[in-house]
């Protein structure tokens, strides 16, 4: 991910304003921890680290670069957004086993935690419908 690059919806996005419970980039997937912050997700911790067991409304995007404990624009469920990568046309894109990334579902591993972001709409656009399936990779 290209930092400078992730952009959200042009037409009236759909951003809440949150507390970052650690350094964030604007592209990151984040989720909604125990104590009402927001840290970097990731599929190869635990099932809430994954946003998994939880509604959706437990993942986001940062849309902004911010330190500890500052607010970061987050970008809600059911939009579509610039992710500043290159991305493959209809593939379905999940939660990283590396902090804060996405990844095409086939690079997920044995006790990975299955998230799903959305599938690519163009090759620089993700439709961002996160689903908490609890699943872990075969």
């Amino acid at each position: 991910i290209t930092v400078a690059s992730v952009l959200h919806p042009a037409s009236s996005p759909r951003l809440s304003l949150n507390i970052a419970g650690e350094a964030l980039l604007r592209g990151q997937v984040v989720y909604l921890a125990a104590d009402s912050k927001w840290y970097k997700a990731i599929a190869s911790g635990t099932a809430i680290q994954a946003g998994n067991g939880e509604a959706s409304s437990k993942i986001r995007i940062a849309m902004a670069d911010v330190s500890t404990g500052q607010l970061v624009p987050l970008l809600e469920p059911g939009q579509q957004y610039t992710v500043g990568a290159t991305l493959t046309l209809n593939v379905l894109y999940v939660l990283s086993a590396t902090s804060g990334l996405i990844c095409p579902n086939t690079d997920l591993v044995t006790g990975n935690r299955f998230t799903p972001l959305g599938y690519a709409t163009t090759t620089a656009i993700l439709d961002f419908q996160p689903n908490s399936t609890g699943l872990l990779a075969p």
